[in-house]
């Protein structure tokens, strides 16, 4: 119990007083080091896409700098009923 409120008293110390502003969000962070291309990825997804059974629409920026607009297409071969909507101007997160 005593370590715990030593971790309380540090973290109200010294981490929240503060207002830690990233250029990227922490999700954006962690995928963006590890996705390139398909292959590259530490799940790779690729060979269950074909069970995908519902009509789905993939969405993918131009501009994307992770992974390359051209891997929609790619995905799309795979997925029996899917379309591909290409947002020009837009990177990785597409909102």
């Amino acid at each position: 119990m005593g370590i715990l409120k030593g971790v309380k008293r540090f973290l109200n110390a010294f981490v929240y007083p503060y207002d830690f502003v990233l250029p990227f969000s922490e999700a954006s962070l962690m995928l963006g080091g590890t996705i390139a291309n398909f292959h590259s990825q530490r799940n790779v997804l690729i060979d269950r896409l074909a069970e995908l059974s519902m009509p789905t629409m993939v969405i993918w920026g131009d501009r994307d700098p992770v992974v390359p607009y051209h891997h929609a297409h790619d995905a799309a071969k795979l997925i029996k009923d899917c379309t591909v909507k290409i947002f020009s101007g837009s990177g990785h997160s597409v909102y």
